[in-house]
C-alpha cells in the first residue's frame, strides 16, 4: 500500500459484511414517514450514511472524489478514492443528490424500509439501497460487466 494513501480498513473498525448484511433486524417501532436525506444550512464535514436496517457510517468529505449517476437516476455512486470505498445507492430520483453533494451541505442520507417508513409520495427521492463496497471489488466488478462476464450479482438477477 503507498504510505500517502489512507486505507479506511486498517484505521477503522469496520466490516463490510456486518454494514451490509446486519445480524439483527431493527426493533419493532410504529411507522414514521420517510425523508431520504438531510440537508443542512452549513458546510459539513463528515456525510452519514444510514442503511435500510439502522446501521450507521460517518464518511469524511474530505475523501469524496466522484459521483457517478445512472442515466435513469436510479443508481448513484459515490467514490472515495483516498479511503479506497464506494457508497453504492440505489433508488429513484437520485439526481437530488447531486447539488448538496457537490456543495458539501448534505449532512445525511437514509435508507427506506417498509417495516419502519411509511410509503413516500412518487416524485420523492428515495433510497432502496445503501452498500458499502471496496474500491477493488467495485470496479472488478465493473470490469466483468464490460467484458460480458457473469459476476455473482448478474448471475443471481437473471436467475
Amino acid at each position: 500500500m503507498n504510505d500517502d494513501v489512507i486505507d479506511i480498513f486498517s484505521r477503522l473498525p469496520i466490516n463490510l459484511d456486518e454494514f451490509n448484511h446486519p445480524a439483527l433486524p431493527p426493533p419493532p417501532r410504529p411507522k414514521r414517514p420517510y425523508t431520504a436525506y438531510e440537508v443542512s444550512e452549513k458546510v459539513q464535514f463528515c456525510l452519514k450514511f444510514t442503511n435500510n436496517s439502522g446501521c450507521r457510517l460517518l464518511l469524511p468529505y474530505a475523501y469524496h472524489t466522484e459521483i457517478i449517476l445512472s442515466s435513469d437516476n436510479n443508481i448513484l455512486d459515490i467514490v472515495y478514492h483516498n479511503a479506497r470505498v464506494v457508497m453504492l445507492l440505489g433508488g429513484k430520483h437520485l439526481d437530488q443528490l447531486i447539488d448538496p453533494i457537490q456543495d458539501r451541505v448534505l449532512r445525511s442520507i437514509y435508507g427506506f424500509s417498509g417495516h419502519a417508513h411509511l410509503e413516500p409520495s412518487p416524485e420523492s427521492t428515495i433510497i432502496t439501497k445503501v452498500r458499502l463496497s471496496s474500491l477493488q471489488d467495485y470496479f472488478s466488478i465493473s470490469k466483468k460487466q464490460k467484458e460480458g462476464k457473469k459476476t455473482p450479482a448478474s448471475v443471481k438477477e437473471n436467475a
